[in-house]
């Protein structure tokens, strides 16, 4: 039980206020219950319906944060605007107006605000999930241009045997890598992973002591298949 509240601060949190409210509105009211009007009654129910929705959202978020809402924090601003609007025209109901049409003085705009409140999350909900999508993409590509220069770099370093001009080459491969767009687009798949071929095969050439003239045609051919790559991108952007 314990680690239950603890888990679920929130939500019982949340169920206390809903508790008081329950206990204000019924045991203390504005006028005896008998006499209370229809708006009062919709009122009451509509904020209940409030504290329902927003509870099977708390208890979402504190289930799994990560698939079924994107991001908590825009749950939770959507979820107190709706709450607020929701109690504090209720209340009005419930404290100082008398409907003579329940349907479309209390009914109507409640379910208008309610339908609001679903449409609002699940199209900020989408929003974030996207927008995540391509952060997480984004993040993605840099990470991998960060390990091809990686491996680039590695390849320079165990090119201590090897020619000047050799150094130099890979030198200027590194830094056209470093340099390169790093975020590639479905085009550029298949040439990035024959460039990923190349530098190993660069890396085993180097690792095997291999003739300058044969390296530097690797590195060349490397290069000229980044440019290839570098050039589809544009074309596609």
């Amino acid at each position: 039980m314990k680690d239950f509240f603890k888990k679920h601060t929130k939500l019982v949190a949340w169920a206390a206020f809903w508790v008081i409210f329950l206990l204000l509105a019924l045991l203390i009211p504005s006028n005896n219950l008998k006499d209370a009007t229809v708006a009062y009654w919709g009122g009451f129910a509509f904020i209940n319906v409030a504290f329902i929705l927003i509870g099977v959202v708390l208890f979402a978020l504190q289930l799994n944060k990560t698939t079924i809402f994107s991001n908590t924090v825009v749950a939770y601003a959507v979820s107190g605007v709706y709450f607020a609007i929701t109690f504090i025209l209720n209340l009005i109901y419930m404290i100082v107006f008398k409907a003579e049409n329940f349907a479309k003085e209390v009914f109507i705009p409640n379910i208008i605000i309610v339908i609001l409140y679903v449409v609002a999350m699940l199209i900020s909900n989408r929003g974030m999930k996207h927008m995540s999508a391509v952060t997480q993409h984004t993040e993605d590509m840099v990470q991998q241009n960060r390990m091809t220069t990686a491996k680039v770099n590695f390849i320079l370093n165990s090119a201590d045997a090897a020619a000047d001009s050799v150094k130099a080459a890979l030198r200027d491969l590194k830094e056209d890598v470093e340099y390169s767009d790093p975020m590639g687009v479905p085009a550029t798949a298949s040439i990035e992973a024959e460039f990923e071929t190349m530098l190993d095969d660069i890396r085993k050439l180097v690792t095997n002591e291999a003739s300058e003239d044969e390296i530097l045609k690797a590195i060349k051919g490397a290069k000229n298949q980044l440019k290839y790559r570098n050039d589809v991108l544009k074309a596609n952007k």
